[in-house]
């Protein structure tokens, strides 16, 4: 029993485990971070650039691409690791590099069990290196499965997805056709495209929406972010939503406009919202800066990113620092998003008035939600009903 204990004793230990990986002949780090890190299951590799150890530039945009490959190489095997091991990557392209030969330089360094990609094209990198390259490894290589569905493309390179260690990394599906190439011009559309993707890859895991844990929607000024809110939004669930990070970008690969990558668990027991707050109760207006109010328990204030749907809602050129509040009478309220929050004693009538829309909604019955108050079910008329009254006002 004594040597049991020692043994699961060494083995949390090992998963608890951090180490910093730097590469001999890399490049040195240019800022306050750790070239690699090795915590637990997993190695985390730093944005990596084009430049050599001597902090030179190759004269050729193919021997820039291959030095970044390079530079990320170096560090998985300062961890005594392969690139076969690593099972996620971002690819950071500025418009001098083309993607085609950023995607045949990429077939050198992975040649078989390739892991998963996002790529997007930004304006401007750090040292001005014209392409960047980010990763995750896993220890053992025999945790990394990938994640293929019948209607994946055989000559595609990359890896619809990985799972490993309990993680389903998914790369960025693009909206455009996969099979045909063609981009719709309706930027609904478009978005729809990249969302049904995730839907497939997620059911070809045995998952769905309520398993994703950290969601990277990138678009281009060609995508409205109403309107990629709206379909988003309809996706998840509120009050239990992925985190997110939207980033609007100068271009993305093959011309596409939206990209949707993530992070999705196994187990739901492993997945839980974190919420950040202050309870709103019967004697109290809560008034929540840059968020959107949702039916639900507890008036709380959790980190997502919908304070855009509040500008929409408030109309255009609604400023950021704006207000958003709710009555909380008979019911509670939940709010998403919410920088801050202020707790107003009602008879103060500290509740803005341009908010009446949104104390109405409050007031209606929640029509297909439990009688505990909690948000409507995603995918129910109430659900549906909701989200036209945040986009319009």
């Amino acid at each position: 029993m004594r040597l049991i204990c020692l043994l699961l004793a060494a083995l949390s230990l090992h998963a608890a485990e951090k180490k910093l990986v730097y590469a001999a002949n890399g490049p040195k780090p240019v800022g306050p971070y750790s070239p690699g890190l090795l915590a637990g299951d997993f190695l985390y590799v730093s944005g990596q650039g084009a430049r050599d150890p001597n902090n030179q530039f190759a004269a050729t945009a193919e021997a820039r691409v291959r030095q970044c490959f390079q530079n990320v190489k170096a560090i998985v095997e300062a961890a005594g690791l392969t690139m076969e091991h690593v099972v996620y990557t971002q690819v950071y392209l500025h418009e001098s590099t083309p993607y085609e030969l950023m995607n045949k330089v990429w077939g050198e360094f992975f040649p078989k069990n390739p892991p998963g990609r996002a790529t997007l094209g930004v304006h401007r990198m750090p040292t001005e290196t014209p392409i960047e390259i980010n990763a995750i490894a896993v220890r053992d290589l025999k945790m990394k499965k990938p994640i293929v569905p019948d209607w994946y493309p055989k000559t595609m390179n990359i890896a619809p997805a990985v799972e490993a260690g309990g993680r389903i990394f998914l790369s960025g599906f693009l909206g455009r056709d996969i099979d045909t190439g063609k981009i719709p011009d309706d930027p609904a559309e478009q978005v729809r495209l990249g969302l049904t993707r995730i839907d497939q890859i997620l059911k070809a895991a045995g998952l769905d929406w309520r398993h994703m844990v950290f969601v990277n929607p990138y678009h281009t000024s060609k995508v409205p972010r109403r309107v990629l809110d709206e379909l988003y939004a309809r996706k998840v669930e509120f009050g239990n939503t992925p985190a997110r990070a939207t980033i609007e970008v100068s271009f993305l690969p093959l011309g596409a406009n939206i990209e949707f990558t993530g992070v999705a668990v196994r187990n739901l027991a492993d997945r839980r919202a974190v919420e950040h707050g202050a309870e709103c109760d019967r004697e109290s207006v809560c008034i929540c800066r840059r968020c959107v109010v949702l039916f639900g328990e507890g008036g709380v204030c959790a980190g997502s990113e919908w304070r855009n749907l509040v500008r929409q809602r408030r109309g255009p050129g609604a400023d950021d620092d704006a207000e958003s509040a709710g009555r909380v009478g008979g019911r509670r309220a939940r709010f998403l998003a919410c920088r801050a929050v202020e707790r107003v004693p009602r008879q103060s009538g500290g509740v803005p008035e341009d908010e009446r829309g949104v104390r109405e909604v409050l007031s209606q019955p929640a029509a297909d939600a439990d009688h505990s108050g909690a948000a409507p079910r995603r995918g129910s008329q109430a659900h549906r009903d909701f989200l036209p009254r945040i986009a319009e006002g």
